[in-house]
């Protein structure tokens, strides 16, 4: 009975302790409430069961970066294509009076119409 009273006397160290504990344990409690919202986010984000797990895994901080890292190899892939492409799609579009220097009648089968 003499240490739970003694236990429950407040002291200089007590409410110092037991403030930066409060503190420390609030923080951890809204760490842990953003973490559970982040996952239910994820798990009702119509991913497959699969997708979900392996986003929600203990090295998830890792595997997201390696995912931006990804994303970020990709995009620059796409903005490298288009002016490769925009070129070609030039290329291709060849006019007939260009390449045959008229019509396509009388030209030969290079030109589209037959031996001429």
């Amino acid at each position: 009975m003499e240490c739970r009273a003694a236990l429950a006397t407040p002291t200089v160290v007590a409410h110092a302790i037991g403030a930066t504990s409060a503190e420390n344990e609030a923080a951890r409690a809204r760490t842990i409430r953003a973490t559970l919202d982040r996952a239910k986010d994820v798990a009702r984000g119509g991913l497959p069961t699969s997708v979900v797990k392996w986003l929600l895994h203990p090295d998830h901080a890792s595997r997201i970066e390696t995912l931006s890292q990804m994303a970020v190899t990709v995009e620059r892939a796409i903005e490298a294509e288009a002016p490769v492409r925009e070129r070609a799609d030039g290329l291709l579009h060849i006019d007939p009076i260009d390449w045959c220097g008229g019509t396509a009648r009388g030209q030969s089968v290079a030109c589209g119409a037959g031996a001429g």
